[in-house]
């Protein structure tokens, strides 16, 4: 709400026409006496849009004005994490709270909320202020579910165990022995270092600082959680390959075969499979050209003992993990690399299928058997997730 609208809000009552007549002596006098009771008021809508206007002028193509002044568009879509460090970094400030959509003070009645999109709290030069980032990957599901934990997580401090109403987060704290009088902070980490270079040969290692989540911080030691709602299955995110790219100009699909062989662990994973960039790259031309055999599943000549390693080191350990279920919380102590290897089972075979007419996604599929969690098998994806075709990703899922 701008300064205008609150002022007519708040006092067109007071005047004989519903606004102050400019010609009318007393409704002057009237006005005046106002606006100084609102000076503190107005010093707000100003600070809050110098505010907007400061993240928007140096942090340039990241962002632009709304309509309200305590609204910022998130031009380029980015998480509520990375709002977070180019807030810290603009305003040289150490804490920024995220106050997911209907919580906290992002929840009506307040004037200023929102029902689908993330607030952010901060303090500049002591002054407090609350910012909603509109559009993007703020509003991202898997991300909305780990914000409003964390925020769950952070409202039980302090509080007796008994006296927690949120049967969720009671129930998280009974299985991992923690006693809320005990906690000293609640850590969001999730988007600090998604980066994770695991190492195929050596498979499962203690690794649960790095995939934290969130991290409830106690008197006696951290607790490392891995969040997911209940459509989250990816166990690792590989990033994308540069060397496989989309030529618009002649339509089809090209190989930088030295940026590839830079690409050493992306390279390593694919010979773990067993899998042919060649015929990735065949298969994507495939696709554009509706030419070719619709593909299917083949057995791969892949070494069963590496994938397993392959698939231990996407897992790791030193974590709990923490699903969305539908009428409670899901919580697996994944602790040590037996844990890991229980939570997987046995790798039986490895399935291949490349892109090709109606396809364009590499898929290994790995089946499981003895997953004491009930998965039925983990499969390696190779695609462009924005519904693109070049620069696919790769991404490990279970299910």
């Amino acid at each position: 709400m701008d300064v205008l609208d609150k002022f007519f809000k708040k006092f067109s009552y007071k005047f004989p026409k519903g606004y102050p007549d400019i010609n009318n002596a007393q409704d002057m006098l009237m006005l005046e006496g106002i606006l100084k009771e609102m000076e503190i008021d107005l010093g707000e809508g100003i600070a809050e849009k110098k505010i907007v206007q400061t993240l928007i002028k140096q942090n340039p193509g990241y962002f632009d004005t709304q309509s309200k002044d305590k609204r910022i568009a998130n031009l380029k879509k980015i998480s509520a994490e990375e709002f977070v460090e180019i807030v810290k970094k603009t305003f040289d400030t150490d804490e920024v709270i995220i106050h997911p959509p209907n919580s906290g003070p992002n929840k009506k009645p307040a004037t200023h909320s929102s029902s689908k999109f993330n607030m952010f709290e901060f303090e500049v030069e002591g002054k407090k202020y609350l910012i909603i980032l509109s559009g993007g990957a703020s509003a991202n599901l898997g991300q909305d579910f780990e914000d409003q934990f964390a925020v769950r997580l952070k409202n039980s401090i302090g509080i007796p165990l008994d006296d927690i109403e949120d049967e969720e987060i009671k129930t998280l704290l009974i299985k991992l022995n923690i006693d809320p009088l005990s906690i000293t902070s609640v850590e969001q980490t999730g988007g600090i270092d998604t980066k994770r270079p695991i190492n195929p040969e050596k498979g499962a290692q203690d690794r649960g600082k790095v995939i934290s989540d969130i991290v409830i911080n106690t008197k006696s030691k951290p607790y490392y959680l891995s969040i997911k709602n209940k459509t989250g299955d990816t166990i690792y995110n590989g990033g994308t390959f540069s060397s496989i790219e989309y030529d618009k100009i002649n339509d089809k699909i090209t190989f930088n075969k030295s940026s590839f062989e830079n690409d050493v662990l992306k390279r390593n994973i694919l010979d773990i499979l067993d899998i042919d960039v060649n015929k990735i790259v065949q298969g994507l031309n495939n696709y554009i050209l509706k030419t070719g055999e619709t593909p299917s599943f083949q057995t791969s000549n892949a070494n069963l003992n590496k994938v397993q390693n392959l698939l231990g080191s996407a897992v790791d350990y030193g974590y709990y993990y923490v699903r969305e279920d539908k009428n409670n919380i899901k919580i697996i102590p994944i602790m040590t690399a037996e844990d890991t290897s229980k939570l997987l089972g046995k790798v039986d075979n490895v399935l291949i299928k490349y892109p090709g007419k109606g396809v364009k996604s590499t898929y290994a599929r790995i089946p499981l058997s003895n997953s004491e969690q009930g998965l039925r098998y983990a499969e390696v994806q190779i695609r462009n997730t924005s519904g693109g075709i070049g620069k696919p990703s790769l991404k490990i899922q279970t299910k």
